[in-house]
């Protein structure tokens, strides 16, 4: 008796210790203006195909479901092999927030893990450590870089209990993820190597980028 009391106790512990593992929506952020790179940082090639939709295979490994995250004027020109989210015209001009937000309205009770495609010498195992510190701490997370002392607001998992707290953090007309990352004191955590939070902005940076990854 206490030994079947033991194995059913166990199995509980283990499913809530295991819930996140279904509720992780992956969002590559794909909707930016890409100023300074002159081109779409969402459709440019580090590893024969496009940024975003080899980052959306890489979340597909470990994400219950994927999404691309486009604006408005992106629609037309994603493949329809992969799921996306486009943004609530009512989000519009807000910056990356409105990536989540229009997420929201379509999965209630999910955590977003968000990736944006500008971070390409981000690693597979940085992800995976992205992913074990949500399960782990059962929290929101984001990578910080201790030399910058800057918290990564594009590379985090926004946990399904804070973000009730981020539509109520926009309605008072606050846009900035990392202002909002710190008030409600997400977890941070380094990537591998401070060098793989670099964001690429700019073609000189993707032509030695691009070599680096490649050679």
């Amino acid at each position: 008796m206490n030994s079947d009391k033991f194995t059913l106790n166990t199995d509980i512990d283990l499913i809530e210790k295991n819930k996140n593992n279904n509720s992780l929506i992956g969002l590559v952020l794909c909707g930016g203006k890409s100023t300074r790179m002159h081109t779409d940082k969402a459709f440019i090639q580090y590893h024969q195909m496009p940024q975003a939709y080899y980052l959306y295979n890489q979340l597909n490994a470990i994400c219950d479901q994927v999404y691309l995250s486009f604006n408005q004027t992106q629609e037309l020109q994603i493949e329809k092999a992969y799921h996306s989210i486009i943004d609530h015209i009512k989000y519009e001009n807000s910056g990356p927030v409105a990536a989540i937000l229009s997420a929201m309205e379509i999965h209630q009770n999910k955590s977003f893990l968000v990736l944006a495609c500008d971070y390409p010498l981000l690693t597979n195992d940085d992800i995976i450590k992205l992913k074990n510190s949500w399960e782990f701490e059962n929290n929101s997370v984001s990578f910080y870089n201790n030399e910058t002392n800057y918290r990564e607001p594009l590379l985090a998992i926004y946990h399904q209990k804070d973000l009730q707290k981020l539509a109520n953090f926009y309605k008072k007309e606050n846009t900035s993820l990392q202002v909002f990352l710190n008030e409600i004191n997400a977890i941070k955590i380094q990537a591998i190597s401070n060098k793989n939070l670099t964001s690429i902005d700019t073609k000189e940076a993707f032509e030695k980028t691009y070599h680096l990854i490649n050679n």
